[in-house]
């Protein structure tokens, strides 16, 4: 009776553990794929008002690529007036719900050498920006945006999907064992008791 209660709840326990990782792995890809999507429109938004700021209302922004967990790339194809990006990048990080520390990178297109820079928080507008009246000698660039206090998901999607096998693994090796064991289980047969054959005895 006991060891058929310690599987019905090794059952129970597996199964909750399945639905539990199952869950998780749904909230964090939502999540991270929400936090993205404003990432995303915040960087083609910056990239709008500082082609606004030189005149261009025509070219196309490219796509935002995610170069990490919390790295977004974005292809800049002219040259733009760097003093006008850290106030456009934090208004339009406030623009989309994004707050915390972040890193700007500038890199040329050609050689992917970073040639400008900055740290900043959307809560201190007022942070200096170093280089701001630098000359720029490229026309392509790439800015990367990095949020250096993201806190990374703990448990990756892979990881989560392997807890799901293993304790699905854990109720079919449990449910298994104690279909085998009922199986194996010897019936008893009844026995006439010694009385119940006398009497059947004196009958006859």
């Amino acid at each position: 009776m006991r060891k058929n209660f310690l599987v019905i709840s090794i059952l129970l326990f597996a199964g909750a553990l399945s639905v539990q990782a199952i869950w998780l792995q749904r909230v964090f890809s939502e999540a991270q794929l929400q936090f993205s999507d404003r990432v995303n429109l915040a960087l083609r938004e910056t990239a709008h008002e500082l082609l606004k700021s030189i005149g261009d209302t025509t070219s196309t922004i490219p796509p935002v690529q995610q170069d990490a967990d919390n790295a977004w790339l974005l292809r800049l194809n002219h040259a733009f007036d760097y003093e006008c990006l850290p106030p456009l990048l934090t208004m339009a990080l406030k623009n989309h719900a994004i707050e915390g520390n972040y890193e700007v990178g500038i890199y040329d297109c050609q050689q992917n050498n970073l040639i400008l820079g900055y740290a900043a928080s959307t809560s201190n507008e007022e942070a200096p920006v170093a280089c701001k009246t630098r000359e720029q000698p490229f026309s392509c660039f790439y800015l990367k945006l990095m949020f250096t206090d993201r806190h990374v998901v703990p448990f990756s999607e892979s990881s989560l999907r392997l807890v799901a096998i293993l304790a699905l693994l854990m109720a079919i090796v449990a449910a298994a064992w104690l279909l085998l064991r009922r199986k194996k289980r010897p019936n008893h047969q009844q026995h006439p008791s010694p009385l119940q054959h006398c009497t059947s005895a004196g009958r006859n």
